[in-house]
């Protein structure tokens, strides 16, 4: 009995001399690991930043689209200065220097960066913020400097403010007017994007011309003239955004618009006079309109769109103020092509006019195969409005369950105030459910300037009680915004940042 005890006290002296060397041997690891750590976290802030160990073509890659956000600096040059290799690939790629400003650059700058972009394609901005005496005589000796070169020009933005506030600058001339006098005779051959953003609003530059610009694409022009005389636009063109001056009455509908290479038009102004018979506009591969004009339907009746997939309508120039049903009336189904319809601003006629009826039957009716909805929560009310069925005497329908492909829909609002519409959301999308439709993805965004974070984060609890169990809800917040919603496991909840939409989270 007592050597099996003596045994046993030598074997537990034993097994605790080895606890005691095992835990002197952890304590060891232990500052070791931290030694090592502390020794690679010196090494890294030593050595290159992991950036530079990027291939020279992803780097490439990352620096063009940092420098292609800020297009009036000159970004290359502090991006240059952060490590010899940025400015060794940034000196030597071409691509750093495409990107030509007029007026923001020096004269050396300029002829630095056309010496730089070797034979790469060029992007011209003329930026005119303000209205110096001498600022003609600059563009023009600005422009003598990249004419040469006017070969290479791949896009042009003009901007001109001053002309919004009447400068006549030093001799009544336009930017418009310098830059066709610079390339008088010339040939734009490559350049296919130009947004002219403010001309005088009574003649076409003939820069944009078939015989000067034969490869444009895109065109963007802002107070634009009502007739264009002999002048065509190119039949290359694809995207077109024709905005004409707001004060001014537009006799007809601009007939040099080229119809048959369109597939996005956007048209604002006041044109109250359209001369063409019904279906007598043809626009063959139009995917996506949008109108801010006056006589709408008149327009709307005009054209032939058989490809049209994306409508957008903005209630602007409208002189009387009309309803749904005159703005949409008499289209039945004209348009069923389209899937995404965005309109605002009809909700907003019931200030002007008391008798104003916001049913958005018609709208729903010209455009019956809809998937996807974007509209400002005002106007939720005419497409959320009853109306009677033919042969159905028992309930009544909505304007919008015309629409029995529809996906989502999203409700666009900048204020609190815009949000109270929604409290009619519950009630038809359990009448929705209780027919048999999926159930939709309702977004709710640009609600970013409430007065009371907190007062817009209670709304949202209890608004996302009410849907939860009928749709897939959607909330996108500005960064700035902080709400934090308690949602139970089975729920359907997604939020995202305004600023990061492709931060978001489910629950």
């Amino acid at each position: 009995m007592m050597d099996n005890l003596i045994q046993a006290r030598v074997e537990l002296a034993r097994l605790e001399a080895k606890e005691q060397d095992l835990l002197k041997q952890l304590l060891e690891v232990h500052y070791a690991v931290s030694a090592q750590r502390t020794k690679i976290s010196e090494l890294i802030r030593l050595g290159p930043p992991p950036i530079d160990g990027l291939p020279t073509e992803l780097l490439v890659s990352i620096l063009d689209l940092t420098i292609r956000a800020y297009p009036d600096r000159e970004r290359q040059w502090e991006l240059a200065r952060v490590s010899r290799r940025w400015r060794d690939v940034i000196l030597e790629n071409p691509v750093f220097w495409t990107t030509i400003d007029l007026l923001a650059l020096s004269t050396s700058a300029i002829k630095a960066q056309l010496k730089r972009s070797g034979n790469l394609l060029l992007d011209v901005i003329i930026k005119v913020e303000d209205s110096p005496r001498s600022i003609c005589d600059l563009i023009e000796s600005r422009m003598y400097i990249v004419m040469p070169h006017v070969h290479r020009w791949r896009a042009l933005d003009m901007f001109d403010i001053t002309t919004y506030y009447g400068s006549d600058h030093d001799n009544g001339r336009t930017v418009g007017e310098i830059i066709d006098k610079a390339i008088y005779g010339l040939k734009l051959p490559s350049l296919k994007h130009a947004v002219i953003q403010c001309t005088d609003g009574t003649v076409y530059p003939k820069f944009l011309s078939p015989t000067c610009a034969p490869s444009l694409e895109y065109l963007e022009l802002n107070n634009c003239p009502e007739q264009g005389g002999s002048f065509a636009l190119p039949s290359t063109l694809k995207t077109l955004k024709l905005s004409f001056k707001p004060w001014d009455l537009i006799a007809r509908y601009p007939s040099f618009i080229s119809t048959q290479t369109l597939t996005t038009l956007s048209l604002s102004g006041r044109i109250v006079y359209w001369p063409r018979q019904p279906n007598s506009i043809q626009f063959p591969v139009l995917k996506t309109l949008t109108l801010t004009i006056s006589r709408t339907n008149d327009f709307m009746h005009a054209i032939t769109t058989p490809n049209l997939e994306h409508f957008n309508f903005f209630l602007g120039h409208e002189d009387h103020y009309p309803s749904p049903s005159v703005v949409f009336g008499g289209l039945e189904s004209k348009f069923t092509s389209v899937h995404h319809v965005t309109f605002y601003g009809l909700a907003a006629l019931r200030d002007h006019r008391p008798d104003h009826d916001p049913n958005a039957s018609p709208l729903c009716e010209a455009f019956p195969n809809v998937r996807h909805v974007e509209i400002a929560p005002e106007d939720l009310a005419g497409l959320l409005m009853a109306r009677s069925c033919r042969g159905e005497s028992t309930h009544n329908l909505c304007p919008v369950d015309l629409w029995k492909d529809l996906q989502s829909l999203t409700l666009r609002g900048p204020s609190y105030e815009c949000i109270n519409g929604l409290d009619q959301l519950p009630e038809w999308l359990m009448q929705r459910q209780k027919s048999g439709l999926p159930p939709l993805h309702i977004k709710l965004a640009g609600f970013g300037s409430f007065p009371s974070s907190v007062r817009v984060a209670e709304y949202f609890r209890r608004l996302h009680g009410c849907l939860r169990e009928y749709c897939q809800l959607q909330f996108d917040f500005p960064i700035t915004m902080e709400i934090s919603l308690s949602t139970t496991a089975d729920s359907s909840f997604e939020a995202s940042f305004q600023h990061f939409p492709e931060l978001s989270w489910g629950i």
